[in-house]
């Protein structure tokens, strides 16, 4: 009975840490296409600043 229940609770811990993952692994490439949108091979470092800042609260807000 013990082991069911250690089984039970490791079940649940991985599927926590895999929803909490997810808002990581949606904004996946966010950045590298966004800096790319934006700057157009110019202003790379205002637009690497603006795009860290949209794509970390994308992924946060989710």
């Amino acid at each position: 009975m013990a082991s069911a229940a250690k089984f039970l609770l490791g079940l649940v811990l991985v599927l926590a840490l895999v929803l909490a993952a997810v808002p990581v692994i949606s904004g996946y490439g966010c950045l590298d296409d966004c800096v790319e949108r934006c700057s157009n091979g110019k202003n790379l470092e205002s637009c690497a600043k603006m795009c860290a800042e949209a794509c970390l609260s994308a992924a946060v807000n989710r």
